[in-house]
């Protein structure tokens, strides 16, 4: 949804390339915009288009790029996530449509800088505001009411908090001005709401719809083509173990062999089956079949097939002994007390019913209401926590990426604090190693690693359907296991039913 209202210098197209969007062109080695040092420091040379402009009409400058790295590399300002900008230097503007930027080492994406990478900041709007008083930058209205301005194809016109968004189409858009004209994003509490007001044809895109929704939406259009369902990602429900000491934290789940047992103990192919219909599929890395490293990464990873016996072999070697009961039990009689959170209940009911069927007391616990925009509460889980992946299928363990007060706890790739120097390491490789093969191989080092300490415990692929009615014409990015289904809403357009 991010494409909705943002831009950067550049989008990624269906297959994951990297495509000129507010750049005039893309930095290349060949023509000298992207010089790499002998030192290894970079240099790279972004050049705006001419006469680009905010949502209000206001030049966008290269200034605003300066801005903007300011702001996401002030210890001050609460950012999840500080990479690329934290390993820039320097940001200057050379000229107004000139950018410039010194790299304190190589980057890999740093000739095609996309989606949320260095996106610049209104200096006109809120550059005054950050330089006088950061509390006040913060919680400024800007950031949440039709007064935000930005790059991207719709701007803001109404903001209806709970209720619903409605965007315009952005003349200024550097792409052309989209093909529809107004988009209302709403808010619906209930999947079933949504596919009824689909079916009544009040609402055109749904792009979070269960699978099984999905499938009886698409049963339903079949003979009169009234809509259709798009494969346009499967990311990984992950399951998070905590290894961060918080209130009632259980201490067993840092212990390897716990790990591999609650894994072993999960009937992954039937949860599949139960949570995904016929999108079901078991998931053994980050990566989903038909991905270009897959194969590779398959034969590299460890796995945990379903194997109950395993997994009490594994939790008797470490220390937890079956009582009379069938629950187990540490040598001062406690219990072995397994919670699993996640924001969606099937899934976490179906992992904890197989985890007391291996005699572990394990209790789901639904993430609602304020909790689930709790980002401390989302990371103090005490044990375990169910939840999907995001920004792609690399599985951001980065230790310097986990939820802190200094960032308001919003590492949500790493709500459990993982923290391995092994995995840092390849991590930051990854990140600044230009030689495509290279760079290759520590993305399948860093899911062996990932797989071997089990930082987290894959457990299935999430087929997230796009639900579309039939009007709406223009989604490329369909059926395919790679990609973001919005990125090129700006081609999209809606048909007269007439």
């Amino acid at each position: 949804m991010h494409n909705l209202f943002e831009a950067s210098w550049a989008y990624l197209d269906e297959t994951d390339t990297p495509r000129p969007l507010l750049a005039e062109r893309l930095p290349s080695q060949s023509d000298g915009s992207w010089v790499v040092n002998p030192d290894g420091t970079m240099r790279t040379i972004y050049v705006l288009k001419p006469d680009l402009k905010w949502h209000d009409g206001q030049p966008l400058t290269a200034d605003d790029f300066v801005l903007a790295h300011g702001v996401y590399t002030d210890e001050d300002i609460p950012v999840s996530k500080r990479l690329p900008e934290a390993l820039m230097s320097r940001v200057v503007a050379r000229d107004a449509r000139t950018v410039e930027i010194t790299w304190r080492e190589p980057y890999a994406g740093g000739g095609g800088l996309a989606n949320t990478e260095l996106p610049p900041m209104p200096r006109h709007v809120v550059g005054d505001l950050w330089g006088q008083d950061k509390n006040a930058f913060m919680n400024s209205t800007f950031w949440s009411s039709p007064e935000y301005v930005g790059t991207g194809p719709f701007r803001v016109t109404a903001w209806d908090k709970g209720i619903s968004i409605t965007f315009a189409a952005n003349s200024y858009f550097a792409l052309g001005r989209p093909g529809i004209d107004t988009v209302r994003l709403v808010f619906v509490a209930g999947a079933n709401t949504v596919g009824a007001r689909m079916l009544a044809g009040d609402v055109d895109v749904f792009p979070t719809a269960t699978a099984t929704l999905a499938q009886t939406l698409k049963d339903q259009w079949q003979a009169d083509k009234g809509g259709d369902v798009y494969v346009v990602s499967m990311k990984t429900r992950r399951l998070y173990y905590q290894f961060r000491d918080v209130p009632s934290h259980q201490k067993a789940v840092l212990d390897l062999r716990v790990r591999q047992a609650l894994v072993h103990s999960v009937d992954r192919p039937a949860l599949a089956t139960a949570v995904q219909g016929s999108f079901g599929l078991v998931s053994d890395t980050s990566y989903p079949p038909g991905t270009r490293l897959y194969s590779r990464i398959d034969q590299a990873i460890a796995k945990y097939p379903y194997d109950l016996a395993r997994a009490q072999g594994l939790l008797r070697d470490a220390g937890w002994i079956a009582s009379t009961d069938g629950l187990l039990r540490d040598g001062a009689g406690r219990m072995l007390d397994v919670e699993v959170r996640t924001t969606e209940g099937q899934d976490a009911q179906i992992i904890a019913d197989y985890w007391r069927q291996a005699g572990i007391n394990s209790t789901p616990l639904i993430i609602s209401g304020i909790n689930r925009r709790d980002d401390e509460y989302r990371a103090s889980f005490p044990a375990t926590q169910l939840q999907g992946g995001s920004g792609g299928y690399l599985t951001d363990l980065y230790t310097a990426t986990a939820p802190s007060p200094a960032n308001r706890f919003r590492g949500s790739q790493n709500r459990g604090t993982y923290s391995n120097p092994d995995y840092d390491r390849v991590y930051r490789l990854q990140l600044t190693t230009l030689d495509p093969a290279s760079r290759d191989q520590h993305l399948v080092d860093l899911e062996r690693i990932t797989t071997q300490d089990l930082a987290v415990g894959y457990m299935i692929y999430d087929a997230a359907p796009l639900v579309v009615r039939s009007p709406v014409k223009g989604i490329r990015n369909a059926n395919k296991e790679l990609g973001n289904p919005f990125y090129n809403v700006w081609e999209w357009t809606v048909e007269d039913p007439r």
